[in-house]
């Protein structure tokens, strides 16, 4: 039996469309899971779920009216798309389901905020593996990205392993989500030092510290930073001093040459540093 697939061109057109940004999102979906290991929001969740089962109800009914006079083909069809929308999406359901299990269920008085278990990449601190454990938070930040504890503590494990091009990216994150310029500074201070050694490096730290002093501006932290920035362009290049951490004059500043910085460890963000 003939069928065509032009009876109803718009009709069949829409199914088409609907259908190829079906798959285009949901392997890009995909992607950002299981490569770029970052996960959606449980609002996100719950909105791409319930987009994916409208655009199967819609291609189901789009199918029947096409395959109207060819029922076996509409069944394996439908179970066909079935399977592709599970394969494509069912890591987003599953996800969704298992936090509103863990909320409802086993959590019923917990407050609704998401908190990373960092305790895999903690006990891998212990055991001085330092590049599992650089591996462990660099996986939990990418699923909690406004966190900027976790983007510190990657950091701290890839300038132990001399990856200080690593390092610097970790902490440049971290710095852009602290709100409060004390903690931004601190970071500020790591990531400069890190840089140095760095091909680009001076245009790095330059970068760095413009988006510091807009950031703070009228901050005693935004001064601090804006005096070392000029004193390192007088420098040319040369070991300059690192900002003082409370705008402090040139004496009291650290030398970015020197193991002056302080361990953030010994300085944890607080909640202010967390959204």
């Amino acid at each position: 039996m003939e069928i065509s697939l032009l009876e109803n061109p718009v009709r069949d057109g829409f199914a088409l469309v609907n259908i190829a940004l079906f798959l285009a999102v949901g392997v890009w979906l995909l992607h950002r899971r299981f490569a770029l290991l970052e996960e959606l929001t449980p609002r996100a969740q719950a909105v791409v779920v319930c987009w994916a089962a409208l655009t199967c109800g819609v291609e189901l009914i789009v199918l029947r009216g096409t395959l109207q006079r060819a029922p076996v083909l509409y069944i394996f069809t439908a179970i066909g798309f079935f399977v592709a929308a599970f394969a494509l999406y069912g890591h987003i359901g599953v996800s969704l389901l298992s936090k509103l299990l863990v909320d409802v269920v086993w959590n019923p008085g917990d407050d609704g905020v998401e908190h990373p278990r960092t305790g895999s990449a903690e006990a891998l601190e212990r055991t001085g593996d330092s590049e599992g454990a650089a591996r462990e938070y660099l996986a939990l930040a990418r699923i909690y990205p406004r966190d900027p504890g976790l983007w510190i503590r990657a950091g701290d494990n890839f300038a132990r392993l001399e990856r200080r091009h690593d390092a610097a990216a970790c902490f440049e994150r971290a710095m852009m989500l602290v709100h409060s310029p004390e903690d931004a500074l601190l970071v500020f201070r790591r990531c400069t030092d890190v840089l140095r050694t760095e091909e680009d490096g001076e245009t790095r730290c330059a970068a760095l510290a413009g988006a510091f002093i807009q950031r703070f501006t009228g901050s005693h932290e935004a001064d601090s930073v804006t005096k070392w920035l000029a004193t390192r362009g007088r420098k040319n290049g040369f070991p300059v001093e690192q900002p003082s951490e409370k705008g402090e004059s040139q004496q009291g500043a650290v030398s970015a040459g020197d193991s002056g910085l302080e361990r953030l460890e010994d300085h944890p963000l607080g909640e202010n540093g967390r959204e």
